[in-house]
């Protein structure tokens, strides 16, 4: 249904979940390792930390997840160790990463 209503969407989602070529990794990985994020949705406080080479953890007041991260065309895939998986979008603006957590993690986006 998707595809008939909006094939260039559809289309560009498939690319954005496709493996990313090495100078992306390389420039998506070198904005987010060694960093945290600080965010609020849903009424939740979120903390989101990435360590190299391919790790993340998500604190929360109540728990925290682990797990290994992948770097696709438009989304970093964070699967944690028992399965669950959080996308979290990006844009590759000529080299320059703009990584939006906030609207991994917001359900009313």
């Amino acid at each position: 249904v998707g595809a008939k209503a909006d094939p260039e969407g559809c289309e560009k989602e498939k690319w954005s979940l496709q493996d990313a070529d090495e100078a992306t990794i390389t420039a998506v990985k070198s904005e987010i390792n060694g960093y945290q994020w600080d965010i609020t949705a849903n009424k939740l406080n979120y903390e989101i930390e990435f360590f190299a080479p391919n790790s993340f953890e998500i604190r929360t007041a109540v728990s925290t997840a682990e797990g290994k991260y992948e770097v696709k065309n438009g989304y970093i895939i964070c699967t944690n160790s028992i399965g669950g998986v959080v996308e979290i979008p990006y844009t590759n603006n000529n080299g320059k990463i703009d990584v939006n957590i906030i609207s991994a993690f917001d359900v009313m986006k």
